[in-house]
């Protein structure tokens, strides 16, 4: 090393000592002067880009050195075991904050405090909290306290306990920093944190393998049930592949650096950043369960089976946000999936789709609408239709809800274009319109006495799940069927007789008229028809009345077969082809290409 750079090390460390010293010396005039400033950082949620957070985080405004970032001050207070000071001057500042924007009228939202392992050892923490917290009369949910995933390693045992009584006391505590030590899993299987905050060096050069790491932190934190947090993020490229994953909130330079409260608020103000209101947290925290990564995110809120420990980009999927006031949704999100299949539907992009239903060009507009509508108030929904030749099937189900607005998660399955399908075209090119006309299909096992369904895009049909046969039928003409038609409707589902009355028959089915009861208490008309499909397998098929005459079958040869299709086919749809079609179905659903673990809730 040469003389002058020898020297230049001396000076250096001559600096760093006469720094420290003067921190030392200075601290608690710098505490009570307040020349230790509370800076915020934003932290904005991805869905709705708006304000749904802040980190507090110390600036201290030093006369002699000027304004000192953290790294030259807090690992001085933390060797010399004064770490506290600073931290519980922080957590009361924020809370003289929160008052002051109480009493402006000014909807504060929540801030998280840094806390180092070193203030449990000085002081008892929960203590100092919650009289700090009490004397300000702050909501306990507006305060997180973060802990660094480095400081976890060491006295475990005291920082578990720590940790708990923080969360029983009603706090939210978040992991800060995770990837950046050497102990990230272990830190997850021994503390149960509220929040994951990522560090973003992960994704320094946005390398595939830096993305998929990411996405993997992710999917793991949500099935263990972890809220996620990305800190350091810069650029619209890592914000928009955040979203993409399901990451739920932001927070580095692309939304702000830190400053003084009023400052930070203005720069966001000036980019169209609003403030997220307490019912509005909420609502977002449900969504945000949801894993988009997963190949069952309908499943988010059971826990994670060992099968389902599969990552899938597959699932065509989106997040439908519904006002029932105005009887209109929008897309919160789409998955990249999902756009590929509109696409093949002939849709530029998911606003194109919106647009169509709202103009009621897009098919089955008013029971896409309805079907919403019915998740809303009833949990989930499955419907189908046929858009130019395509047949698609629709899984909805009910997320999270705030006032009339509903976040209802939304899964799409183009059938039509299924490789087994492109086996088959022109079979199943006719056979899609079939099940599109009629609004349930099951599959009776009469040998077995077991009733299977197959399809249903009406919830009063969905009452009806798989199982016994008599069971299910006596129920249902008890509850639903009107008093009238009930000894026919019994009649029609006897089986004892079913398959003899249909080989009788010259139309090779049996057809019956049945009222029953819809959902707003009114009874209304229903066909329902019975094929062999082969022995001892009967496929009933239902839809209602208006459009449905005894000569349905014509009509539907009419209608629905190409000219070049008619040759070879028989007077009536043969049983071949509805049986293949049955057992397709029945791969369909139960191989998960529909999705694993298909409830017709």
């Amino acid at each position: 090393m040469g003389t002058e750079n020898r020297r230049a090390v001396v000076t250096q460390e001559m600096d760093f000592s006469h720094l420290e010293e003067h921190i030392l010396m200075r601290l608690d005039k710098a505490l009570n002067d307040h020349e230790i400033k509370v800076y915020y950082q934003p932290v904005v949620r991805t869905l709705s880009e708006k304000l749904c957070g802040m980190e507090a985080l110390a600036r201290w405004e030093d006369p002699e050195y000027g304004l000192l970032p953290p790294d030259r001050f807090i690992h001085v207070l933390e060797k010399h075991k004064l770490i506290h000071l600073l931290d519980l001057y922080s957590i009361r500042e924020v809370c003289k904050r929160y008052s002051r924007c109480r009493q402006q009228g000014i909807l504060p939202v929540p801030v998280s405090v840094n806390l180092s392992r070193l203030d449990f050892e000085a002081v008892d923490v929960l203590q100092e909290v919650e009289r700090i917290v009490g004397e300000y009369e702050v909501p306990k949910e507006v305060i997180r306290f973060e802990i660094t995933e480095s400081v976890l390693t060491e006295h475990a045992d005291e920082m578990q306990k720590w940790i708990r009584e923080l969360q029983e006391a009603g706090y939210e505590v978040w992991m800060d920093d995770f990837g950046s030590g050497y102990s990230s899993l272990n830190v997850l299987k021994d503390y149960a944190f509220n929040e994951l905050k990522i560090d973003m060096r992960f994704l320094s050069d946005f390398s595939a393998r830096s993305r998929e790491i990411i996405a993997s932190i992710v999917d793991m934190a949500k099935r263990i049930g972890i809220h996620t947090l990305a800190e350091g993020v810069e650029s619209r490229e890592q914000k928009d592949f955040l979203l993409s994953i399901g990451c739920e909130k932001i927070q580095g330079y692309y939304y702000g650096p830190p400053l003084p409260y009023e400052q930070c608020l203005l720069e966001l103000k000036d980019k169209g950043i609003d403030r997220e209101s307490p019912a509005e947290q909420q609502y977002y925290d449900e969504i945000g369960k949801v894993n988009v990564l997963s190949a069952n995110p309908f499943d988010f809120h059971e826990e994670a089976k060992e099968s389902e420990f599969l990552r899938s980009s597959d699932l065509a999927l989106a997040l439908l946000e519904f006002d029932a006031d105005v009887q209109g949704f929008r897309a919160i999100y789409t998955n990249d999936a999902c756009k590929k299949a509109l696409k093949l539907l002939g849709y530029s992009e998911p606003q194109e789709v919106v647009n169509a239903i709202k103009a009621r060009s897009f098919p089955a507009a008013g029971r896409f609408i309805k079907a919403l509508d019915r998740t809303r108030t009833q949990g989930s929904e499955i419907f189908n239709y046929v858009d130019g030749g395509d047949y698609c099937s629709v899984k909805l189900k009910l997320i999270s809800s705030s006032g009339s607005r509903s976040a209802i998660l939304y899964s799409l399955t183009d059938i039509s274009r299924n490789t087994d399908m492109e086996r088959d075209r022109k079979l199943d090119g006719s056979l899609r319109h079939l099940y599109a006309i009629y609004n349930e299909v099951y599959l009776l096992h009469i040998d077995k006495g077991y009733l299977e369904v197959l399809t249903t895009d009406n919830q009063e049909a969905g009452e009806r799940q798989h199982g016994s046969i008599k069971d299910i039928v006596t129920r249902y003409a008890a509850e639903k069927v009107y008093d009238e038609d009930r000894p026919h409707y019994l009649k029609f589902f006897d089986t004892d007789t079913m398959e003899k009355k249909i080989r009788e028959s010259q139309k090779g089915f049996i057809n019956a008229y049945i009222r029953t009861i819809d959902g707003h208490g009114n009874y209304s008309w229903k066909i329902y028809l019975a094929f062999i499909v082969k022995p001892e397998h009967v496929l009933v098929m239902v839809r209602d009345e208006d459009t449905a005459k005894g000569n349905v079958w014509n009509h539907y040869r009419k209608d629905y077969f190409m000219e070049e299709e008619k040759e070879g086919y028989s007077e009536d749809i043969s049983p071949e082809i509805l049986w293949q079609n049955a057992l397709r179905w029945t791969e369909w659903v139960f191989s998960g290409r529909i999705g694993n673990d298909v409830s017709w809730e």
